[in-house]
């Protein structure tokens, strides 16, 4: 178990020095991919989600294709869904000081569920009731928003983090760089003069200054936005049987796909015009897609007509995944001049500070992710024909998540870097918890009405500001006619997350030292469903 965030910092640090990337946190990749939320029809999310002991629903292909069972006639299911993000963010500079409180949104329409079930009859007196085959794609990641945060910072900035990235890595290893015309993300900072090499210490050629003042002299101004966007879905094809109307049972393929993008761009800026340093943009784009299966069953017992109880079982969802990624450094300086080392006839030579820019593209590459197994269990209990109450646990490790085999796109070979790093992070920082949801439903003739709630834990072990749990309340509506049915749920969420704009430590303290954004987020997702028997 992680003892101490300085620990976890020292990993972090390393695994960004060692791939010299600012995106190499892959560790963070793992838990997005497997931070999935429940999703389905709008009958389903209207109850919290709590399905594992309920049938009758094309959302059971997810949680539990035991629940299949329970259907008595084929149907098409679609249901279309609104997204509505909304952010506040508090920027806090060290140590903990609340420098500017923003707000940002995102909106987006996409469609919640859509599927078929194909439903077959009791063959004769069989104690074999039928059953039914399903296929369906849901939404179970929502990846669009946006986040703003700013404020002015006395104490630390941006170069300040280049410098200790920087330290021990050797002059000519960043000349070597501008001769290759291959940056990463050190030789942007070096090529842009942010930071580089310390002539007054000419004894270690890896010893590192900056022209840019202390932000004690000048404070600096920062903001950041970072837009994402895509979803996680997956296609399941499950079949869900009935014996003898006790006992019920399922099995299903599930395969995930992924497409997420992002975008940050981070800005500081000095008004001072008597400051040598005026303006910097780094922005970064990261875009990563791909496919992964798991396999899924489950069963349903019937003790009576009003108590069922049910457990699923999902085994990990193994993915290649592909990823993009590039960066841009910009810098703009009030026109000072520095020195800037010798020429080759030994004369010194100084350089005038303007305008800079220099871009960082890296191979496409693609590797492998194993996100962790789910165990869920039920319990409904119906009141007759007027409703009923049903609650589920689940639970997961996510401290399990592997990466593994990274390789270059173009030729399949190996990109050069491992996931050892990530990995251990994986390992100390994730842990094990239960998700919880309970629900109800409220039968009045041919209407239906719902309320749930829904809490998936926290999935930090120890360094809990970084960690959030997420907090879902839900209500519902439906109609149920003979040959069809529309059914509508709201689900509202709300959860807090950490944002850093970069890493700064200071060692003889063990303690982190960059500015931080806590983030309150709150999103809001209506779901209409519509199904047609036949």
């Amino acid at each position: 178990m992680l003892k101490n965030g300085f620990y976890f910092s020292l990993l972090i640090l390393s695994i960004i020095c060692f791939t010299n990337k600012a995106s190499a946190q892959y560790y963070r990749d793992a838990l997005r991919y497997s931070q999935t939320t429940f999703g389905g029809t709008a009958r389903t999310q209207g109850f919290g989600g709590a399905s594992v002991a309920i049938g009758g629903d094309l959302s059971n292909a997810i949680t539990n294709p035991a629940g299949l069972g329970f259907n008595r006639r084929s149907e098409i299911i679609i249901s279309p869904a609104l997204g509505f993000n909304n952010t506040n963010s508090d920027y806090y500079t060290y140590p903990r000081n609340l420098s500017e409180s923003t707000t940002d949104s995102r909106f987006n329409f996409n469609f919640g569920s859509l599927g078929a079930i194909f439903s077959k009859a009791r063959n004769g007196m069989s104690s074999n009731f039928g059953g039914s085959f399903a296929i369906s794609v849901s939404r179970i990641n929502d990846f669009n928003n946006s986040i703003t945060y700013r404020g002015t910072n006395d104490s630390t900035q941006l170069v300040d983090s280049f410098l200790q990235q920087a330290d021990g890595v050797s002059w000519d290893e960043l000349d070597q760089q501008g001769e290759n015309g291959v940056f990463d993300y050190l030789g942007l900072a070096y090529f842009t003069y942010l930071i580089g090499p310390n002539y007054d210490d000419p004894q270690n050629f890896d010893n590192y200054t900056t022209p840019i003042a202390t932000p004690q002299e000048f404070p600096t101004f920062q903001q950041e936005q970072i837009t994402t966007k895509g979803a996680q879905y997956e296609w399941n094809f499950s079949y869900g049987g009935n014996y003898d109307d006790k006992l019920y049972y399922g099995l299903g393929i599930g395969v995930q796909t992924i497409n997420y993008t992002r975008e940050r761009e981070y800005r500081e800026s000095v008004s001072d015009a008597s400051s040598p340093f005026s303006e910097l943009v780094y922005i970064d784009r990261l875009t990563q897609n791909g496919i992964g299966v798991n396999f899924k069953a489950g069963l349903i017992y019937r003790a009576s007509d009003r108590l069922r109880f049910g457990i699923s079982g999902v085994t990990p969802t193994w993915y290649r995944l592909n990823e993009v990624f590039d960066e841009e450094l910009y810098t703009y300086w009030n026109n000072v001049t520095i020195f800037d080392g010798y020429n080759t006839d030994g004369t010194e030579n100084y350089t005038l500070l303007n305008h800079f820019s220099e871009e960082a593209l890296y191979d496409e590459i693609y590797f492998s992710l194993k996100t962790p197994a789910r165990i869920n269990g039920g319990v409904a209990y119906f009141f007759g024909k007027n409703g009923f109450v049903t609650a589920d646990i689940e639970y997961l490790n996510y401290g399990s998540s592997r990466l593994n085999n990274p390789r270059y796109a173009i030729d399949g070979y190996d990109a050069g870097f491992d996931f050892v790093g990530d990995n251990d992070v994986t390992q100390e920082i994730y842990k094990s918890i239960v998700n919880f949801r309970v629900g109800g439903e409220y039968r009045m003739d041919m209407f239906r009405f719902r309320g749930g709630f829904a809490y998936y834990g926290d999935p930090y072990a120890a360094d809990d500001r970084l960690g959030n749990d997420v907090m879902s309340f839900t209500l519902g509506a439906g109609l149920r006619k003979r040959d069809f049915y529309t059914d509508f749920a709201v689900v509202a969420n709300r959860y807090t997350s950490e944002v850093r704009p970069y890493e700064l430590y200071d060692y003889n303290s063990g303690q982190e030292v960059n500015p931080v954004a806590s983030v309150n987020q709150s999103r809001v997702r209506a779901i209409f469903t519509v199904g047609l028997f036949y």
